[in-house]
């Protein structure tokens, strides 16, 4: 099992406002999902972001998402997430979420998200199809990676047949695991 990943002092948070500008803030790795976003972010300026990259900051919780009005891109691969609540405040926006390479095990508050497409979960802690089916209570998934976890690291030997089984329980699916058709 991976251990937690060593955290630095600072870290940055980038938002992309969708006309090709970043905002960056500066925040401490200990202060992301506990204290609020910086005035500016709160403001005007968050009711334009549709990304935010906040890969590779250590950050332990999903918080403070309510002001992502138009959020539809979320990226938090490589922190020490262990669950996806938080969610709820861009359940109704985000298409794409992000989150490799953190410790998820189960997959409750998934079903949340109405409008997700893009689900990229590789390396992570799921091992068993009871928590894998809850992706098909997402209604418009349609490409997921999901390769690294335990439960498809039991089919490493026969890809097909994760993809079979997977595609049984989840068959809405057009792409998984960078395979067409799945």
């Amino acid at each position: 099992m991976r251990g937690r990943r060593l955290c630095h002092s600072n870290r940055s948070v980038n938002g992309s406002n969708g006309n090709g500008k970043s905002n960056n803030y500066q925040r401490s790795s200990s202060q992301m999902g506990r204290k609020k976003w910086p005035e500016g972010f709160r403001g005007k300026g968050s009711e334009t972001v549709w990304k935010l990259s906040l890969s590779t900051n250590c950050i332990e919780r999903i918080a403070n998402l309510s002001n992502l009005k138009n959020l539809r891109i979320l990226s938090l691969g490589r922190n020490n997430i262990k669950n996806l609540n938080g969610l709820e405040a861009v359940g109704e926006t985000l298409e794409e979420l992000w989150i490799s390479y953190n410790f998820i095990e189960k997959l409750r508050g998934i079903r949340v998200m109405k409008k997700l497409k893009v689900l990229y979960m590789s390396n992570n802690l799921v091992k068993d199809w009871a928590e894998f089916v809850r992706l098909a209570e997402l209604p418009l998934l349609e490409d997921l990676v999901f390769v690294g976890n335990p439960l498809q690291e039991k089919y490493a030997s026969d890809q097909n047949s994760w993809i079979d089984e997977a595609a049984k329980r989840v068959p809405k699916l057009k792409k998984l695991d960078g395979e067409f058709g799945a």
